[in-house]
């Protein structure tokens, strides 16, 4: 029986009516981090087709019929998009219609104890992951993460979920004395869980966002040059972030940093592996891993000059508050990145545009080649 696959618990459909924002026909809610991804009209054609459990046959079938093409060429391009989307969490398995009706991903309460820790609140739910913020005996807030596993799955997705959950903690081990960058507690392969430190902060994104008119030049080469810090400590280690982007980084009211969400990292000698996953958010992925398929959007993982360009997008937002390449539609979006310069906002220092410049260089060959050697031309 073929395996079938649907919209994930932790995210939601939102009418365009919702939305103001020209050329997008949805939203999808992501429910932890309260963003909203937009949707064009092929995105949301697709993901539709999986509010209720469908396979990629059925959804190739369904798909064709919209676009009056032979389902041969659209199933290649339904394939592609669902990898993608199990990876990026925004859809998950379900052996069978009757098992998702059976099966249903638990979610922990509180005052619900999990080991030696209690739970406080539920912060994500991608299966098979449940991210709790969870106290100990004495009070302490840590970030647990729990693997559920489906005991009706086959022994192999049972196995290949076991490792790719190990695999995360296995990095934040070997980054353990990276201060600006989630730290681990304690894993438990047994009991399937994980436990990190709680950093109370928000999301870089929505700090700049909110703090516009208040942050210095000062408080903002501050951040940039934290984030340059928390990547060298990556990148001087062979590690690549995977995923990063300014929801993935937290600021406290301290205006200290925190680099978090390390499920898509991986060491740089597994590259090649099938350990490695990859996505990426289209606004900070760089144009050479762009591809021209709206449902398939990037080529593969990220190597260490891609995850400079994404610190490049990331040190531009910081200083000027907005994204450096915008487009209505995803095509102008993938337009923009390909081919549009670099504007500059008055008043931010010309030694920072000459660095962030070359990290946003549209030839990769042509940026820094590491973290590590962009944080040595910024000192």
């Amino acid at each position: 029986m073929e395996v079938c696959y649907c919209l994930a618990p932790g995210y939601g459909f939102v009418e365009s009516s919702l939305l103001n924002a020209p050329g997008f026909t949805a939203g999808l809610l992501d429910k932890s981090s309260d963003t909203v991804l937009l949707l064009n009209a092929e995105l949301t054609a697709l993901l539709t087709l999986f509010r209720e459990p469908a396979s990629v046959t059925e959804a190739a079938v369904a798909l064709a019929q919209q676009l009056n093409a032979p389902v041969a060429d659209v199933r290649a391009i339904v394939e592609d998009s669902v990898d993608t989307y199990v990876q990026r969490g925004i859809l998950a398995r379900a052996a069978s219609r009757q098992e998702a009706d059976s099966y249903s991903f638990p979610t922990l309460k509180a005052p619900h104890k999990i080991d030696k820790y209690f739970v406080l609140n539920e912060l994500s739910a991608t299966p098979p992951v449940g991210v709790y913020l969870v106290r100990n005996q004495a009070g302490k807030q840590y970030v647990l993460k729990k693997l559920f596993l489906d005991p009706g799955a086959p022994r192999a997705q049972i196995r290949d979920q076991q490792n790719e959950f190990a695999y995360e903690f296995e990095i934040l081990a070997h980054l353990q004395d990276c201060p600006l960058v989630s730290q681990l507690v304690t894993f438990d392969p047994v009991k399937g869980i994980g436990v990190i430190n709680y950093f109370a902060g928000v999301s870089l994104r929505r700090f700049i966002t909110g703090n516009s008119e208040s942050l210095s030049q000062a408080h903002r080469m501050d951040l940039f040059s934290q984030l340059l810090d928390a990547m060298d400590g990556l990148h001087s280690r062979n590690v690549l972030h995977g995923d990063l982007h300014s929801s993935n980084v937290l600021v406290n009211e301290d205006k200290r940093i925190k680099l978090i969400d390390f499920d898509m990292a991986f060491f740089w000698r597994d590259r090649a592996k099938n350990k490695v996953k990859f996505g990426g958010i289209t606004d900070f992925i760089p144009p050479e891993r762009l591809t021209d398929d709206v449902f398939h959007q990037s080529a593969g993982p990220p190597d260490f000059r891609a995850e400079v360009y994404q610190i490049g997008v990331i040190g531009y937002f910081i200083f000027n508050g907005k994204l450096p390449f915008v487009g209505q539609t995803w095509r102008q979006q993938l337009e923009a990145i390909r081919h549009s310069a670099v504007v500059w906002e008055v008043g931010v220092p010309a030694r920072i545009q000459q660095l962030i410049d070359r990290a946003l260089h549209k030839n990769p060959a042509q940026r820094f080649a590491s973290a590590t050697a962009m944080r040595a031309a910024l000192v």
